[in-house]
């Protein structure tokens, strides 16, 4: 048919046209046929139709290659023809076999039939494509679009083809084109705008073509559905104007202008039932949340109220949550009598992170149910517009929904869309057409709708939940409504929405415009409507006479149904039981793990870790901590307890360790050596998340919520990058318990281990977790053992306790070859929770460490090979001190720099000591020395914040008992004019090469001096905008950075800088370029009073920092001064550009250190 791009092109004369350009990229089309770039969107045949049409009219109105190239068929094929089309009859919509006549102007009557159906063909696919734009979908009006390829006349159709008959497959139910159109605008651009033509698959857009065109994308609603949307509304629009009432300037985050979210949700839950669903389980963020409690969840009012009144203090003691945050659960019984349990997840206020809770908590209830289908449950995710297109957790999220680990059968997205976030609008907030755009990333539909129309709403979600139960698919509706109020009802919002909100202001409710609908179709009275209305407020009257009275207590219950045998609060008040198992028992576990079909090909290198392992079910070699684990997971699905495991590459392990997931080394096949030990199918589930964080720990997080029977764990792939998921940590594992009573159980393992990775692979910042602990929310675990972890984990699903536990996991341990365990380690006791160290006499013991994990083995390695004592843990400690400073280059630059400058001198040596020089030391010396010390150090004793006089005495009191004889400070003379420039170089493998050049030559500065220093530093690489960030860096590009600081100890200038290898040079002569150009010439009073008012704040800021005050106070009396902050700042103000150049004209390159990289580095 004319106009599809995948047919083969129409003969022109006998010969094949030019196809379209994607044709040209198959390599389908002759080497002859013209690529000019104008013919790039030539994509449809009707293009190559009209250039031909013109051509034979006017052949230089097309472009020169196609004209060269018609006429070159011309030459050919002869004259030109009377007609064109095939040589057979034509046969089309508008003719069905009518014969080919032409027309006293040669034109004929078949081919302009069909060349008048391909035209309406691409009007009907624009339509379906863009029909979206013209819909009416804001209340409050919007923007005039023009779209004129939805225009017939765009196509050439004119008024006078109106009439002209179809056939019925062209639009269903249309006879002639103008019933056609007609069709289109009613199905795509009334209150409805559909966007589903980016779906591959054709078998859904043809299921949603026929769906929506059958019934121009309108319900028809008897008269009991009517008057149930409009209770509905009653019910939302009453419940929101008593709050405002009763409760006036409380926040409830209403949901005033969007109630027809209530109505929505009624008829999904509704037609759920229809469908078999069991179980709807909701997320939503706080606008509208206790509207949804009320009148969808069932949540007595009494209760809200109550929250309302905040007259039960006691219950909270500082804990808890604010109600609109609040979870609910529920039974709903449909009309046809179908039982379904609600429930809303319990939310913070980082919007949308509660989705992939939501998903998880479906997927568990799924499997708890036996649900393999994915038909059973429900999840419902309610958004905002500003959220929903401005969270990137909404783009995990989705990304979720076809993945085999986490399907859930599809989610049902309504975005409540009040075309404003909090004050930013849409052209803030968004680079996309519509807030819902992130959803195109899905095969699923989006269906936009005026909530205005309440009936339109309805057919939006009837087609949803259609489409949801055939496909399995997210499908996403995006209600278009407003917020009567600003972002809470205390928020004035036409202080930046004027417009907007004057248009709201002179709008009618949504339950009034649809009453008045309701009235003119006679389907109901005014009488009947009020007295629903009355009816419903004299339900909240009692509802609140109840809440006030003092007989009526909050109550909230979290551990019933499948919570029952679990609890949360102190961690004492439940021991920890014996989590051995039996020796032949876990030697036919680990067994029976090793164990593929007969047909399957193993790797080699797996075939031996297999092997090893049989040798450790044997009790002929210790186990390892891979297979702790493994037996751990054996143990447990034996006895019929769940285990889930997900997160990046956990099949495999990061570390090639686990192996849970075997591949056929010929043909990719997959088996799971679990399946060998299950009490059950299914019970061992384990999966590689995409990479993400954040939507896979919280879709574990809510598959644990409902699962506290069973083993949840997610693992990073390294633990640093536990801190992308940081809210789902904060806002839920380490605070639910407090906020909402929910109890969880998910494990967190994460990879911890300083060995060399980098800083973002190495740490799972232990000390956050640490932090975060209070009240027993939570355990954080280090375990060093293979047993340790066998037992902590069985020990999370056996002990009835329910809290978060975060394990740091080991990397270098997996394989260390004292990380391992006995056989029998595991048939006995229980997680330790302090391991003693049996191999020392206590009484020989001074002092003692706690450790873990690889520290562990490090220590004990350092005392075995060596006989250590404390001394030698220390020394160990001090020189890995130092060997980690030559990982900071910039700083090992400066330090060598140093040492090449001051040499032996006092100014030379470096505070930490030298490397060489920590094995000679012994106790006995390092005594001596501290004796040494404490007999003649200077000492001052300063003191910031509180009383100094008793602190001062506090030490006095103590020294006084000693026998001391300070001796005098020591002191190293200026360096005067260099004798000559001296130059280093230190090859060394980094990326980044690092310069730094000494200057030396003036005398120490007096006060006045010191100050012009100050400056003359700071002009010259010490501010923002000095010179050596501005020409060197900015300007010449030749470093990464580059600083200037004055020592005022010595008297030098240091210059430091980040370099390009190759430029190391040209960066040092443009460093000492711009030191001789402020040598030459005072600066300008501009650049003067720049640095001088920067100096000023940077001291301004030091006043209120004790740790500056306490430096400035230790320089001073190391100088033998006492002067005030204030004092030099005015010796800073009074500077002049003359005494700047003056001071810096004294000094000379005196030596230049470069680290640059080692030959092919």
């Amino acid at each position: 048919m004319l106009g599809d791009p995948t047919v083969e092109a129409r003969q022109l004369s006998g010969r094949a046209a030019p196809r379209a350009e994607q044709r040209v990229n198959e390599g389908l089309v002759p080497m002859d046929v013209p690529r000019h770039q104008d013919l790039i969107n030539s994509a449809s045949l009707d293009y190559i139709e009209e250039l031909y049409l013109r051509y034979l009219d006017e052949p230089g109105s097309v472009p020169e290659e196609w004209r060269d190239y018609f006429a070159s068929r011309a030459e050919a094929e002869g004259p030109r023809p009377t007609a064109l089309g095939p040589s057979f009859r034509p046969r089309s919509l508008f003719a069905g076999g009518a014969p080919s006549l032409a027309t006293a102007d040669g034109e004929d009557v078949g081919v302009a039939a069909a060349l008048l159906q391909q035209k309406l063909d691409r009007l009907v696919r624009n339509y379906r494509v863009r029909g979206h734009r013209l819909a009416q979908l804001s209340p409050l009006g919007q923007e005039p679009f023009e779209a004129p390829e939805l225009e017939p006349a765009y196509y050439g159709i004119t008024p006078e083809d109106m009439d002209r008959p179809v056939l019925p497959t062209v639009f269903p139910g249309a006879t002639t084109v103008g019933e056609v159109i007609e069709g289109l605008q009613a199905t795509y651009c009334r209150s409805i705008g559909v966007q589903f033509m980016h779906i591959d698959s054709l078998e859904v857009r043809v299921w949603l073509q026929r769906r929506m065109e059958s019934t121009r994308n309108r319900l028809h609603l008897s008269r009991a559905k009517q008057l149930r949307i409009l209770t509905k509304l009653t019910d939302a629009t009453i419940f929101e104007e008593f709050i405002q009432k009763k409760y006036l300037g409380a926040k409830s985050f209403s949901l005033v202008g969007s109630e027809t979210l209530i109505p929505l949700l009624d008829q999904a839950i509704e037609k759920a039932g229809d469908q078999g669903v069991e179980e709807v389980v909701m997320g939503m963020a706080h606008r509208g949340r206790l509207n949804v409690l009320a009148n969808i969840l069932g949540k007595n009012p009494r209760t809200i109220f109550r929250e309302f009144e905040d007259t039960d203090p006691e219950m909270y003691m500082g804990r808890g949550d604010v109600k609109y945050h609040l979870g609910y659960s529920n039974d709903w019984i449909t009309e046809s009598g179908k039982r379904i349990h609600l429930s809303l997840a319990f939310n913070p206020s980082h919007l949308e992170f509660v989705n992939p809770v939501v998903l998880g908590r479906s997927r568990s209830k799924g499997d708890r149910i036996g649900d393999r289908d994915r038909e059973r449950v429900l999840p419902i995710l309610i958004h905002g517009d500003a959220a929903f297109i401005g969270q990137g957790v909404v783009q995990e999220t989705l990304n979720l929904s076809r993945l085999v680990g986490y399907r859930v059968g599809g989610a049902l997205h309504v975005v409540i869309n009040n075309q404003v976030g909090f004050t930013t609008g849409p052209r803030q907030g968004r680079s996309t057409t519509y807030a819902s755009d992130v959803a195109k990333m899905l095969q699923s539909p989006i269906f936009h709708v005026n909530g205005e129309d309440p009936e339109a709403v309805a057919q939006v979600i009837e087609l949803a939940m259609d489409f949801r139960a055939e496909f399995k698919r997210d499908v996403v509706i995006d209600m278009y409504a407003y917020r009567r109020f600003g972002h809470n009802e205390t928020d004035e919002p036409a202080f930046t929405q004027p417009v907007m909100y004057e248009k709201i202001r002179q709008r009618k409710g949504v339950r009034e415009a649809y009453l008045e609908h309701l009235l003119t179709l006679g389907e109901v009275t005014e009488e009947d409507a009020e007295r629903v209305a009355e009816e419903r407020r004299a339900h909240l009257e009692q509802e609140l006479s109840v809440a006030r009275s003092g007989d009526f207590k909050l109550q909230y219950s979290t551990l019933e149904g499948v919570w029952s045998k679990y609890q949360g609060g102190s961690d004492a008040a439940l021991p920890d039981p014996d989590t051995g198992i039996e020796r032949a028992e876990a030697s036919r576990l680990l067994e029976a793990i090793t164990h593929t079909p007969a047909e399957f090909r193993l790797n080699p290198k797996i075939a031996r870790q297999m092997n090893t392992r049989r040798q450790m079910a044997a009790g002929e070699v210790p186990l390892d901590w891979a297979a702790g684990e493994a037996l751990a997971f054996a143990s447990l699905v034996s006895q019929g307890v769940k285990v889930r495991m997900t997160g990046q590459d956990v099949e495999r392990g990061t570390f090639s360790h686990r192996h849970q997931v075997l591949h056929d080394a010929v043909d990719g096949w997959e088996f799971m050596p679990m399946r060998n030990v299950e009490a059950e199918k299914g019970l061992f589930e384990i999966h590689n998340s995409p990479l993400s964080e954040v939507a896979v720990l919280a879709f574990e997080y809510g598959y644990s919520n409902d699962a506290p029977d069973a083993l949840v764990i997610w693992e990073a792939q390294y633990g640093d990058f536990v801190n992308v998921a940081q809210v789902i940590i904060d806002q839920f594992l380490a605070s639910a318990e407090e906020k909402w009573s929910r109890l969880s159980g998910l494990v967190m393992q994460l990879p911890h281990g300083f060995e060399g990775g980098g800083p973002e692979h190495s740490s799972a910042r232990l000390e956050r977790f640490l932090q975060l602990c209070a009240d027993d929310n939570m355990q954080v675990v280090y375990p060093t053992t293979p047993a340790q972890i066998f037992h902590l984990l069985r020990r999370q699903v056996l002990r009835p306790l329910r809290k978060p536990l975060i394990v740091m996991s080991p990397k270098s341990l997996l394989r260390h070859p004292r990380a391992t365990s006995e056989l029998d380690e595991f048939t006995r006791g229980t997680f330790q929770r302090v391991i003693p160290d049996a191999s020392v006499d206590p009484a020989k013991v001074q002092r003692i460490l706690l450790t873990s994990g690889k520290v562990y083995y490090d220590l004990l390695a350092a005392r075995e090979s060596r006989e250590a004592d404390d001394v030698a843990i220390e020394k160990d400690k001090q020189a890995d001190f130092l060997r980690s400073e030559m990982n900071d280059k910039r700083g090992y630059c400066l330090r060598q720099t140093r040492r090449k400058l001051y040499g032996d001198s006092p100014l030379g040596i470096e505070s930490a000591g030298y490397l060489e020089d920590i094995d000679p030391l012994t106790a006995a010396g390092i005594h001596a020395d501290y004796q040494h010390l404490l007999q003649h150090a200077q000492v001052e004793v300063q003191v910031c914040g509180i009383d100094g006089q008793a602190a001062a005495q506090a030490v006095a009191w103590r020294l006084e008992k000693l026998p001391r004889t300070p001796l005098p400070l020591a002191t190293a003379p200026p360096l005067g004019k260099p004798a000559e420039y001296k130059h280093y170089t230190e090859p060394m493998n980094t990326v980044q090469g690092k310069l730094c050049i000494v200057s030396t030559g003036a005398p120490l500065p007096d006060g006045k001096g010191e100050a012009v220093m100050r400056i003359a530093s700071a002009l010259y690489g010490g501010l923002p905008t000095s010179r050596l960030f501005m020409n060197v860096r900015e300007k010449q590009s030749l470093c990464y950075y580059c600083a200037a600081a004055y020592g005022y100890y010595g008297g030098s200038l240091t210059v430091d800088s980040g370099v390009e290898h190759a430029m190391a040079a040209r960066a040092a002569e443009a460093i000492l370029k711009e030191l001789e150009a402020l040598q030459r010439e005072p600066v300008g009073p501009e650049e003067l009073a720049g640095a001088k008012s920067y100096m000023r704040s940077i001291m301004d800021a030091g006043k209120d920092s004790p740790d500056v005050l306490m430096n400035w106070a230790f320089n001073e009396w190391l100088r033998g001064t006492n002067r005030s902050l204030d004092e030099v700042l005015r010796l800073t103000g009074a500077v002049t550009a003359e005494e700047v150049r003056d001071a810096l004209a004294a000094f000379s390159p005196a030596v230049e250190y470069v680290i640059t990289g080692k030959e092919g580095a």
